[in-house]
């Protein structure tokens, strides 16, 4: 019987939303034969998030004891889950109605698939909440090698990254969340994607909720974007120019990847998840 665990990096300063976040994936039916698994890590020196997250049996919670940061935590989540399959849920964002059972659909109907994703519907502070059309990938298969193509060509990276459920086998062979102060998903999802098919459904499957006490969208967080799409691209290219692969297939059998140096990025690139400017 295959096994969902579902990853939350929790942080008391910034968790006003993790009941909301609870109870939308709680409030989800799964496919016939699946189960799911919260595992809830809390960082921070002094945690004390675990009657917040409630006693319900499919929850299971940890503490770091010592600020983490969000990759790390995640990562110490990853050490702790039993799934076949793992999705990161924010602690500020929630599950899209039918989102996941349309996922593991997938899953269970293409065996060869590592990851589906899907588009957020976005919830803004105000409460008013809007479609996410800014992807206009058509439904189906993904083949390895084409999402760091799209990412090349697009002013921003083509997937939401927070809303994937991807095969736990393949998230810990390529050692989890990256150690980056932002970005830390599009470094995993752009390797992960370069070795393995995936599949994209055109519909909502997350709610990414936009607030000001958020990091994203903040200047600081805004500054490091060079650097890290740097190191997302920078990883790719080392990938090929090893030979890494997966079932005998290269990682997307790219022919300069050995190229040296940084990545420079147009100006008008946009940062994913970034809060809309203010008024």
């Amino acid at each position: 019987m295959p096994l969902l665990s579902v990853i939350t990096a929790a942080w008391a300063p910034s968790a006003r939303f993790i009941t909301e976040a609870r109870e939308s994936l709680f409030a989800e039916r799964l496919p016939a034969g699946w189960e799911l698994e919260w595992i809830v890590q809390e960082d921070g020196e002094h945690p004390h998030l675990h009657e917040v997250v409630g006693d319900d049996p499919r929850t299971r919670y940890g503490a770091n004891h010592i600020r983490a940061g969000v990759a790390g935590t995640r990562n110490l989540a990853l050490a702790r889950a039993r799934g076949d399959w793992i999705r990161v849920l924010d602690q500020d964002s929630l599950i899209f109605p039918e989102g996941l059972e349309h996922q593991l659909e997938r899953i269970g109907a293409l065996p060869e698939i590592s990851w589906v994703g899907g588009l957020m519907h976005i919830l803004r502070e105000d409460g008013q909440t809007e479609a996410d059309h800014s992807s206009d990938i058509s439904e189906g298969q993904v083949e390895p090698g084409w999402v760091m193509d799209e990412f090349a060509r697009r002013p921003s990276f083509p997937l939401w990254c927070g809303n994937l459920v991807m095969r736990s086998t393949m998230v810990r062979a390529l050692g989890g969340w990256g150690a980056l102060p932002r970005s830390d998903d599009l470094l995993l999802v752009g390797a992960l994607s370069e070795l393995v098919p995936g599949y994209w459904l055109p519909r909502e499957v997350g709610v990414y909720r936009c607030w000001a006490g958020q990091d994203a969208g903040t200047p600081a967080w805004h500054r490091q974007r060079e650097l890290a799409w740097s190191a997302v691209y920078g990883r790719v290219r080392a990938m090929a120019a090893v030979g890494l692969s997966f079932g005998g297939a290269p990682a997307a059998g790219r022919t300069t990847a050995s190229t040296p140096g940084p990545v420079a990025f147009p100006v008008e690139a946009v940062d994913e998840y970034a809060l809309p400017p203010a008024d």
